[in-house]
């Protein structure tokens, strides 16, 4: 017997239905889990890894209840594809999709049959176009007359209504309300495109953390663009909002000059939000590794042209702005790495507090020793909030 509540409440991304097509995950390999490999802590840690690991794998549990697929919260979000999902699967039992994060205004519902979308409702603050923000199929759902909550896509669109994560949560409390009981599992299967995926699932069930080995030559081929780009530094940010909710991006890994709208600067898509809470040291240092390699898929263009990329949200409540920074003193030398402790933003101001920034340097080599000191102070910063 199970408890899977908070699994799939806030910051999840989920189907449900009474069972699921062979192919449905879109994933190339796949392993069993064995029964008798589970028991209540370690099931844990699978699901923490499925919901923010960097594995981006997809878990399929069959209960006594039904049976829930369940993805990275950063998975899928493209409504296309997930509608599609909800259609093929709908073909052979009633399909439903929740999704929804904390650390913006994000939210989806799904529910199809008989091939068919029946309702399909998301609204998405960060989104860059308008029909993006807001997606709406089909009439108001059983929740929503029930609730009496009659959305328009006007008044989402406006931000006179909001279809957010409280509302995500409400709704997977109303159409599974045996989500908060005990639940027996059947059959677990993980699907992964890590062909190590046995060997991964092995480890996350034993809690065994582990390293990320340091890839010199990604580090060198990085390192190498930066200075083929004429790069005088570069930089990882860190956004520490409340409730341990941090976004790491290298969306703008660099200014050329003062910013304006027609500034250059050295950019990537690369962005992703965790919750340092519940992220492991050993992962934190892994992903800031990977957010380095990815300066090699730097490109220069305009802070007009980026701006629509840029992590939005930035100014909406308090945080602390942190960052992995590397300067060169000249252009054929190795960088000299350091971490910026953070610049507290009071949105009552508008202003930056530099009362406790510090930068601590820490020589030409990322090491396990000073990525564990930031993300000390990542934790600590976001416990002020």
């Amino acid at each position: 017997m199970f408890n899977i509540y908070d699994y799939v409440q806030v910051n999840s991304n989920f189907f449900f239905a009474n069972e699921f097509s062979k192919d449905f995950s879109g994933k190339k390999y796949s392993a069993k889990i064995s029964l008798k490999q589970l028991n209540e802590n370690n099931i844990q840690y699978l699901l923490e890894d499925i919901a923010f690991g960097d594995e981006h794998n997809a878990l399929y549990l069959k209960t006594n209840k039904g049976c829930f697929f369940l993805f990275h919260i950063s998975d899928l979000d493209d409504n296309k594809t997930t509608i599609e999902m909800l259609k093929n699967n709908s073909t052979t039992t009633p399909t439903y999709l929740f999704s929804n994060v904390d650390y913006f205004n994000y939210g989806r519902f799904g529910f199809a049959e008989n091939g068919k979308i029946t309702r399909f409702l998301s609204a998405n603050s960060e989104a860059e176009t308008e029909e993006d923000i807001v997606t709406w199929i089909g009439k108001p759902h059983k929740f929503e007359y029930e609730t009496h909550t009659f959305y328009t896509k006007q008044k989402l669109i406006d931000c006179e209504m909001f279809f957010d994560s409280d509302i995500v949560c409400e709704m997977i409390e109303f159409y599974l309300p045996f989500v908060g009981e005990e639940i027996d599992i059947l059959e677990a299967k993980i699907f992964s495109n890590n062909k190590n995926i046995k060997t991964h699932t092995k480890s996350v069930l034993t809690n065994k953390k582990f390293y990320e080995k340091f890839n010199k030559s990604k580090y060198k081929d990085a390192i190498n663009h930066l200075i083929d780009n004429h790069a005088p530094y570069f930089s990882t940010l860190i956004l520490v909002k409340k409730n341990g909710n941090v976004t790491l991006t290298n969306r703008m890994i660099c200014a050329y000059e003062e910013i304006t709208p027609t500034a250059k600067i050295l950019f990537s898509n690369r962005q992703e939000n965790i919750n340092i809470l519940k992220t492991s040291k050993e992962e934190f240092y892994n992903l800031l590794l990977n957010f380095v390699y990815d300066y090699k898929n730097a490109e220069v263009t305009t802070l007009a042209e980026a701006s629509k990329k840029l992590p939005l949200a930035i100014y909406d409540q308090n945080h602390y702005l942190m960052q992995l920074i590397g300067k060169f003193e000249n252009y054929y030398l190795k960088p000299i790495l350091s971490y910026d402790t953070g610049r507290f933003y009071d949105k009552a101001t508008d202003e930056y507090q530099n009362k406790n920034r510090k930068l601590v340097d820490f020589g030409s080599k990322i090491t396990k020793k000073h990525i564990f000191n930031l993300y000390s102070k990542i934790i600590e910063n976001t416990n002020s909030l």
